[in-house]
């Protein structure tokens, strides 16, 4: 139907955009689904309609036993010819975990590897600007204004049932993570914003935590608006600019990998290596943040679908860019929703003028029918229904500097 061609047309285009990563990586999948199942083989109207979660739970039905099987596998061959020296690791799925031993515990390596230079080397709000700001909050609107500081501390807004719907191998490794730590708890909980109740496999039955484990911080960023030099503040809620910021972006982690663990120096050179990489991590979708215009601080499963493929694919193609860690959705039953604009059946585009339009006198007919093609096409039609969708969060990784 016209409504369908019109709301899958952009994911069939990033979804062809995704296919470029085949030609353009190595031969090996790029993009894995839970199920280690490529996601190259889910057909495109998996991505834009209430199918998809229906495909992907089939195809964990009918993959898991295998993943769980590769697993033990794999983690029986790595002990047998693990040197004694080198610490055994857990490796965890969705349904059922396999362990060598059980001195490691999923986030391990990513809390050991947490160094947040940006919150420890810049500044927040004072407390003067703070107070300031919450006399300006209301109850209407869940934004207020931030007077200064360049990060605003605030925790992510966890989704209800969440659910691993893909992720990149690739950006799992560079992280440091262990082979089938995303299909722990813990893992899906963070990444989906529970980032205070995924660390409960690090503590000990006193609630102490392991040793080692660096803090957690979550923040959020201001921007300045300028455009060719001139400051602008029109857009923002408070009309100075004061507004400024990611209403539903949060950054939940800056890492330093490889963190070297095993040399017994304490030292801020030796456990970060200047040859180690630096990233930031940050959830889109995570909930509302000071900087929130007015609208719910969700993303929902077919948009993060779209921006997964395209950051993807414009790595391998060789385009420096965003990368996507993974994609988590709100799942059945009690998931989370936000109703979104939406094209009916009935959605009608804008009349065109017409060659003897009086808007068009002033011009030729060759350029009245250069016009009238131009306005068509470009005539689109708007959004005429609100739809609910499921919500979902993307993990989006970038070098840090």
């Amino acid at each position: 139907s016209p409504s369908s061609a019109r709301s899958s047309s952009a994911a069939f285009l990033f979804a062809g955009l995704s296919c470029c990563i085949i030609s353009a990586a190595s031969a090996t999948s790029q993009l894995t689904a839970p199920t280690n199942t490529s996601l190259m083989r889910i057909p495109s109207s998996a991505f834009t309609s209430s199918t998809s979660l229906a495909f992907k739970n089939r195809a964990v039905n009918s993959m898991q036993q295998q993943f769980n099987s590769k697993t033990a596998s794999s983690a029986a061959a790595a002990a047998a010819s693990a040197s004694p020296n080198k610490k055994s690791k857990l490796i965890m799925n969705a349904a059922a975990s396999t362990t060598t031993t059980s001195s490691y515990r999923p986030l391990q390596n990513f809390r050991k590897s947490l160094h947040h230079s940006y919150i420890e080397q810049l500044s927040s709000e004072d407390p003067h600007n703070l107070e300031k700001s919450l006399a300006r909050k209301s109850n209407v609107h869940p934004g207020r204004p931030i007077y200064n500081g360049h990060y605003v501390k605030v925790r992510p807004t966890a989704l209800k049932n969440p659910k691993l719907v893909i992720y990149s191998p690739e950006m799992v490794r560079d992280l440091g993570f262990e082979e089938g730590e995303v299909y722990s708890e813990e893992f899906v909980a963070y990444f989906s914003g529970d980032v205070d109740g995924a660390t409960t496999s690090t503590t000990d039955g006193n609630g102490e935590e392991m040793e080692g484990l660096n803090e957690i911080e979550t923040w959020a960023t201001p921007y300045a608006l300028s455009i060719m030099g001139k400051r602008y503040t029109n857009n923002c809620p408070y009309g100075t600019g004061d507004g400024y910021g990611d209403g539903r972006a949060i950054s939940i982690g800056e890492v330093v990998v490889p963190f070297n663990d095993d040399n017994g120096d304490s030292s801020n050179e030796s456990l970060y290596p200047k040859h180690a990489a630096r990233y930031e991590l940050q959830l889109k979708g995570a909930g509302q943040t000071p900087f929130c215009r007015g609208a719910d601080g969700r993303a929902v499963l077919r948009s993060s679908i779209r921006e997964f493929l395209a950051s993807e694919a414009m790595h391998h193609l060789g385009i420096s860019t965003t990368r996507a860690l993974s994609l988590i959705v709100s799942d059945d039953p009690g998931g989370d929703t936000s109703a979104r604009p939406w094209y009916s059946d009935r959605a009608q585009t804008r009349a065109l003028p017409t060659m003897d339009d009086p808007r068009l006198a002033q011009y030729d007919d060759q350029q009245k029918r250069e016009i009238i093609s131009q306005i068509a096409a470009q005539n689109k039609a708007d959004p005429d229904v609100m739809r609910e969708e499921k919500c979902a969060i993307t993990t989006r990784v970038a070098s840090s500097f």
